[in-house]
């Protein structure tokens, strides 16, 4: 895959938020005085609010990050990993309520990946879990419990828990 020097653009912030430099990162895309992306970064409005989102999820500013990560789908209305990204940090926020609201809302967008889909829904699994309703939690473990990897073993691990919380 050829990257293009747009692509290359973002190398600069990808390497601050791997080396843990998340301050730097909104400096880097968005202009302070009117809180718009930099022109350089604006071609690709999903892509930089996500990482803006990224870098105030790493600093623990997740009313920031929800923000930010609402701008990127505004970018991009098909985007489920930015409705993704949101109801981590509603969950980080242990709003739940919230967290599951946008978990489906991802569920029912076109062309999830897969492996995206079963993240999402052991996700909503735990905000459904993280409000009591087991049942409910359980179904949404259930179809991804099937799967032969790490998300599979979680999956049958919150299933069983579950189902055992809601035989109580």
């Amino acid at each position: 895959m050829v990257t293009t020097p747009k692509e290359k653009s973002f190398d600069l912030v990808h390497g601050l938020l791997k080396t843990g430099k998340a301050r730097q990162v909104r400096r880097c895309l968005v202009d302070a005085r009117t809180g718009r992306l930099r022109q350089a970064y604006a071609w690709d409005a999903n892509h930089a609010w996500y990482c803006v989102g990224n870098a105030e999820f790493d600093l623990e500013n997740y009313g920031e990050a929800v923000a930010a990560y609402r701008r990127a789908y505004k970018a991009d209305p098909h985007d489920a990993q930015s409705l993704w990204a949101i109801g981590n940090c509603y969950d980080a926020m242990k709003r739940p309520k919230l967290a599951e609201r946008v978990l489906r809302k991802a569920l029912q967008l076109e062309g999830v990946r897969s492996k995206d889909e079963a993240a999402l829904l052991v996700n909503l699994g735990n905000a459904l879990f993280d409000q009591k309703r087991f049942l409910e939690a359980a179904a949404a473990y259930f179809p991804v419990s099937g799967r032969r990897d790490q998300l599979g073993r979680k999956a049958r691990l919150n299933f069983k828990t579950a189902s055992e919380m809601a035989s109580r």
